[in-house]
């Protein structure tokens, strides 16, 4: 019988194997040894079985972690921009881990449950971003500056570069080719000219400063050039710890038919003998929160104030084209928004419609009919208590609050009664709608 490679004292450590989370169970206690520390080919899938199940301690402990993101999101003095999504097909990342049954997984530690780290989704996000910038017919108000600004600058971009990477990669000369017929539009971006103020020194800064075509030329031309240029984005992604469907993980399963040929010990040709190889998928249907802050003092004004508006269609865009986590080229980790229907084929195990379903911390509406409604200028956060209940929202657009109410909260800066529907997710309240009393 497989067992696990851990000292033989953790046996009396271990009340209960099933009660770990299965990052514990996929890692240092995973089940596919033999006696003789040999490793069991034949009981990958089995091993994978026993990490599945989520037992009601491990969905506490996920509900808890994803509330303290949300607790740190409503209290957080930075912009803030949060989008709830589902997995419409299965999910996985850290596939490239190494791991017994060849295909890792990304637990976070020392938690042991799953999650998609923050520079994972920075990474699909900039790429969603930048092809709506290169891509003229999109029109989605991207540029390449804004870009800069906003994801920072890589010199190793492929639209810099234009040389493809191995294996064949067609996707480079394209990019190389975008950026360059559109040269001249990105040279009269508003948000160009005080991005170069900010990152050119020395002869690069007397060169190019006031030239702005020059300098876009010499970025695709001159390496020297892009790699003098050092500059952080104001964007930080935090990491994304998706809650489950169906309360347990999935088993999906690769099915190589030429391993003889990618090993390189045969020529290809039909005779292989396919060798099924299982890993572990988030199953659809899991609950994904994304979490983004901005450092908007460092922007441009105009930037600063529609950076929320621009990361909007860069999601968008990354959940109808790209997707995320491993294997998105053959149709894993799409996402879709949680408001939209998922179809039926797709649902999660139980049934039912999973973008319909309460999740375990469901958000529940109340109304405060008397509220006590006060403005924080400093860090632009809305206030409302009812009793020793408080609601609180960061305010992005005065459109919320009815106009009558404007002068007393924004002018005289006082408190005023109003009418709140706040949501309750779990010890959480924040503000959905304000009305005049």
């Amino acid at each position: 019988m497989a067992q696990y490679a851990a000292p033989q004292y953790m046996n009396s450590h271990l009340t209960s194997y099933k009660a770990l989370p299965p990052g514990h169970r996929f890692g240092l206690f995973f089940k596919c040894w033999e006696s003789d520390w040999s490793r069991d080919e034949k009981g990958k899938k089995d091993g994978l079985q026993q990490v599945l199940e989520l037992e009601t301690p491990v969905k506490d402990l996920i509900k808890a972690l994803r509330l303290r993101q949300a607790a740190q999101a409503l209290n957080s003095s930075k912009g803030l921009y949060q989008i709830s999504a589902l997995s419409e097909s299965p999910f996985m990342t850290g596939i490239g881990m190494e791991h017994p049954v060849e295909n890792g997984f990304a637990f976070l530690n020392p938690y042991g449950i799953p999650y998609l780290p923050g520079s994972g989704a920075k990474g699909v996000l900039r790429r969603a971003a930048e092809e709506l910038a290169l891509d003229g017919s999109l029109n989605e108000g991207w540029d390449l500056a804004a870009v800069w600004w906003l994801f920072g600058f890589e010199a190793g971009s492929l639209y810099l570069m234009g040389k493809p990477r191995p294996p064949a990669d067609e996707v480079a000369p394209k990019w190389w080719e975008f950026y360059m017929n559109n040269i001249n539009g990105l040279a009269a971006s508003p948000w160009l000219a005080p991005w170069m103020s900010s990152v050119l020194s020395g002869q690069d800064r007397a060169a190019y400063l006031g030239r702005p075509q020059e300098f876009l030329y010499a970025l695709a031309k001159d390496k020297k050039v892009r790699e003098k240029i050092h500059s952080r984005g104001a964007l930080s992604f935090w990491d994304v710890l998706p809650e489950p469907a169906g309360g347990k993980l999935g088993l999906d399963i690769l099915t190589p038919h030429y391993g003889d040929y990618y090993q390189g010990s045969s020529p290809p040709n039909d005779s292989g003998k396919p060798v099924p190889n299982p890993f572990l998928v988030m199953p659809p249907g899991s609950r994904f929160t994304f979490y983004v802050q901005c450092e908007s003092g460092r922007l441009p004004v105009a930037l600063a104030e529609s950076w929320q508006k621009l990361l909007e269609k860069s999601f968008k865009h990354a959940f109808e084209w790209l997707g995320f986590g491993a294997k998105t080229a053959v149709g894993y980790g799409q996402m879709v928004y949680e408001n939209r229907n998922v179809p039926e084929e797709k649902r999660a195990p139980e049934g039912g419609n999973i973008a319909a379903d309460k999740p375990p911390f469901a958000a529940e509406t109340i109304v405060w009919e008397k509220a006590n409604l006060s403005w924080f200028p400093g860090n632009q956060q809305l206030t409302a208590t009812s009793g020793n209940y408080k609601a609180q929202i960061r305010l992005i657009d005065k459109k919320l609050i009815p106009e009558s109410l404007h002068k007393v909260l924004f002018d005289k800066k006082k408190s005023t009664p109003a009418k709140v529907t706040v949501k309750k997710e779990g010890n959480l309240y924040s503000i959905t709608k304000i009305e005049t009393i």
